[in-house]
């Protein structure tokens, strides 16, 4: 499940976390079901690598075609993140 975990990862950095989050899904669904049918887990594992392959070749690419309304929700997410970490820095800096 490891490897569900840093497919989703890797999704949400180059097409959000929305797309994210579905990609770790499927991921974890189709190791779940690789484990229990027999012969399924070689197709899984090239499917899931090649999903990882295209994302590292053209992620890039990829990320530019996403609507104007997921952009706006990725940035309000980071920014978020952001101002909590800054506020994180603050508390444990030594204040003179």
């Amino acid at each position: 499940m490891l490897a569900a975990l840093i497919i989703g990862a890797f999704t949400a950095w180059y097409l959000g976390l929305r797309a994210g989050v579905i990609a770790a899904a499927v991921s974890a669904v189709a190791l779940l079901a690789a484990g229990i049918i027999p012969g399924m887990s070689l197709t899984v594992y090239l499917v899931l690598g090649g999903w990882v392959a295209l994302l590292y070749f053209y992620g890039a690419k990829l990320g530019g075609m996403r609507s104007q309304s997921d952009r706006a929700a990725d940035g309000k997410w980071r920014f978020e993140v952001g101002k909590w970490a800054m506020k994180a820095k603050d508390l444990f800096t030594s204040r003179k």
